[in-house]
């Protein structure tokens, strides 16, 4: 079985977010997508995202090309969750 991971805040869905999400359902039999909910925790420089971690978790279950959402916080819980799907 072929699990693609797409990681990022994905703070405002657009078109090219979904052919993304769409591309990555035909050449993997699972779709995991890892929600950063606030990078500027470890990047100051990084933009605050606009919508709640919440709001956007719920975007991401509405698409149907997504079979899994978890959400991390610092690089060192993606590397876990990466590690962990394995």
């Amino acid at each position: 079985m072929k699990t693609g991971i797409i990681a990022g805040n994905f703070d405002i869905i657009h078109p090219g977010y979904i052919a993304m999400f769409k591309e990555a359902s035909t050449v993997c039999d699972r779709v995991i997508v890892a929600l950063h909910g606030d990078p500027t925790l470890e990047r100051p420089s990084k933009i605050k995202p606009i919508l709640s971690l919440e709001e956007r978790r719920d975007t991401l279950s509405a698409i149907k090309y997504i079979d899994e959402i978890v959400c991390y916080n610092f690089e060192s819980e993606l590397e876990k969750i990466l590690e962990d799907i394995k």
